[in-house]
């Protein structure tokens, strides 16, 4: 199982959105696919018709995990407003950083690849999150409140890295709300070329769309909703792009 954490501290830059609809895709595409929905706000869990009677909240303080059947090929693990309590409940834990880890270790050969939405938040949470995984993505919008808090974030990965999962990468920084003909989109790639960062940013950008806000208001991801759209293409190149990146490819669907 490949796992892959959608990270970002800042609200508001499409982390959820991201998360969700990369699920879907490889799920579509015949992937065993894993959604864990850390986010104490639970919109990937409302979003992906969660009915579970058990929680991520539950899980973290000690009841057996529980995956929940959304469609073919697609389980989630969902979350909980609950869980918005969990970092003070578990300060004290022994290995508190490996909680999700040891969660999903026993599982892991029964997924193809898992998406992990983190919450917008540098906690112990997103720590577990990171620990378990071997990749992580950076969604970012382009603005300079967006972009100021880009560098904490990498320096927050590489220390996860260095300390506590050295097969953890960054996967790379996507672009969402994006639209070139903007002053401000122009401006953050300049930022990123500034700062030595286009390397690290994905070819495929996620442009902006009323389409994926009344998706998400229909509690539908764009394929379904829309998937002739420009963004449901951007959300096809973008999967496809780092099933690239992480060495698997459609041989490996099941």
């Amino acid at each position: 199982m490949k796992t892959i954490s959608i990270i970002n501290q800042k609200g508001g830059v499409a982390k959820t959105t991201t998360a969700i609809n990369l699920a879907s895709y490889y799920a579509k595409k015949g992937f065993r696919t894993l959604a864990v929905d850390l986010d104490p706000q639970s919109n990937m869990t409302e979003a992906l018709g969660s009915k579970a009677q058990y929680n991520i909240y539950d899980f973290f303080k000690g009841r057996p995990l529980e995956v929940e059947h959304i469609s073919e090929n697609l389980h989630l693990i969902p979350s909980n407003i609950r869980f918005s309590t969990i970092e003070l409940q578990i300060i004290n834990e022994f290995n508190r950083e490996y909680i999700l880890r040891n969660l999903l270790e026993p599982i892991r050969a029964d997924y193809d690849i898992c998406v992990i939405d983190c919450p917008p938040a540098l906690n112990f949470v997103t720590i577990n999150a990171l620990v378990a995984s071997e990749f992580a993505l950076v969604p970012l919008k382009p603005s300079s409140f967006s972009y100021d808090g880009l560098g904490i974030m990498l320096d927050f990965v590489r220390k996860v890295k260095t300390s506590l999962n050295s097969g953890l990468t960054i996967l790379g920084i996507v672009l969402t709300f994006f639209d070139e003909r903007k002053v401000v989109s122009k401006a953050t790639l300049d930022k990123l070329e500034r700062d030595n960062l286009t390397a690290g940013v994905m070819k495929t950008k996620i442009r902006a769309a009323e389409g994926i806000v009344r998706a998400e208001e229909s509690r539908q991801n764009i394929f379904d909703y829309d998937g002739g759209s420009q963004v449901a293409q951007d959300y096809k190149s973008l999967a496809e792009e780092i099933t690239d990146k992480i060495g698997m490819s459609v041989q490996e669907e099941q």
